[in-house]
């Protein structure tokens, strides 16, 4: 039997905005959905989060969207597997 002992890299990006209401935590991701703020402003197309976890996603990763315990805003969690039994990139010199 043979198998690979996994760890992962984890990216978060934060912002300080007005957070993401709780029940479109999870519908930013589809396309062309876009969170209706409270004075009625539309922004962007609703694809930019979708093309982003598809990426994500292509690569083996995953992407999740949660509002900041700290401060008001939103964190995106975005995180990576990285096999360990990989051998090290060598660097070449010129």
């Amino acid at each position: 039997m043979s198998w690979s002992v996994w760890s992962s890299v984890r990216i978060a990006v934060l912002d300080e905005g007005e957070g993401i209401p709780q029940g479109d935590l999870e519908r930013i991701f589809d396309k062309f959905y876009r969170v209706h703020a409270a004075d009625r402003k539309l922004a962007g197309t609703g694809l930019g989060l979708a093309i982003c976890r598809g990426f994500v996603e292509a690569m083996g990763g995953t992407i999740v969207a949660a509002n900041r315990q700290d401060r008001r805003g939103a964190v995106f969690t975005i995180t990576f597997p990285v096999p360990l039994d990989q051998p090290a990139l060598q660097e070449k010199s010129v």
